[in-house]
């Protein structure tokens, strides 16, 4: 068993079972990006929170107990109210918590259908307050941080490993083509290349290279047959 690359080991034990053989959609990885900039989004990306499984959600609220004066220190005002629970038509979630976020008047272009709100990890400075917490503790900067957090603007299904662009995007009106990190620019790189360290990390967790050339994957696979 490979030891775990973030604080969620059977999250990361599931992702690999579910995506075991999914492929990593090259072609949509072709479009062209420029690299998250924070000074340009403020963490437009953090505008809905994130839904968390079990693991996720007890660990991040020992976390939150624990390191409770840390994230005040960090602007956090109540960090023990950071991860809370919801009941819509009779089906309970959690997710992390909601606060009021004025995008609007910081962020050009920032879409109508975008909600002023922000995950209650997000600073004023738009620095995720799990990622600072992480790099106090000399860990990778992703190791609390749930996965839709550190992968996006990737998509994740058995189906396949794939960027959306604005044709195939499923968020009505675009979500992952809408956000910075996910916009087309022409003037950028592939993404690919740009993604690189995300895909790279992606590959640890469910131990596959993800960036080896089909060849490369083969050649690997031969060698490893009896």
């Amino acid at each position: 068993m490979q030891p775990p690359h973030t604080a969620y080991p059977a999250t990361e034990s599931a992702l690999r079972a579910a995506l075991a053989d999914a492929p990593l959609d090259r072609a949509s990885f072709r479009r062209p990006l420029t690299r998250c900039a924070l000074a340009r989004c403020h963490g437009t990306c953090c505008s809905e929170g994130v839904y968390l499984n079990a693991e996720v959600a007890a660990t991040l609220r020992n976390l939150l107990r624990r390191e409770a004066e840390r994230f005040r220190s960090l602007g956090m005002e109540r960090p023990e109210e950071a991860v809370v629970e919801e009941v819509e038509d009779g089906v309970r979630s959690v997710r992390t918590a909601l606060m009021p976020r004025p995008f609007r008047a910081r962020v050009p272009d920032y879409p109508a259908h975008f909600p002023e709100t922000a995950c209650a990890f997000l600073l004023d400075d738009a620095r995720c307050a799990l990622q600072v917490l992480a790099e106090d503790r000399q860990l990778h900067p992703w190791h609390y941080k749930p996965l839709a957090c550190w992968l996006h603007p990737v998509s994740l299904s058995p189906e396949g490993i794939r960027l959306h662009d604005a044709a195939s995007d499923p968020y009505p009106g675009g979500w992952t083509s809408r956000t910075p990190c996910g916009q087309t620019e022409p003037c950028g790189r592939p993404a690919l290349e740009v993604l690189g360290a995300e895909l790279e990390f992606l590959g640890g967790v469910l131990g596959r290279d993800l960036l080896a050339a089909p060849d490369d994957r083969a050649d690997a696979q031969a060698r490893r047959a009896p």
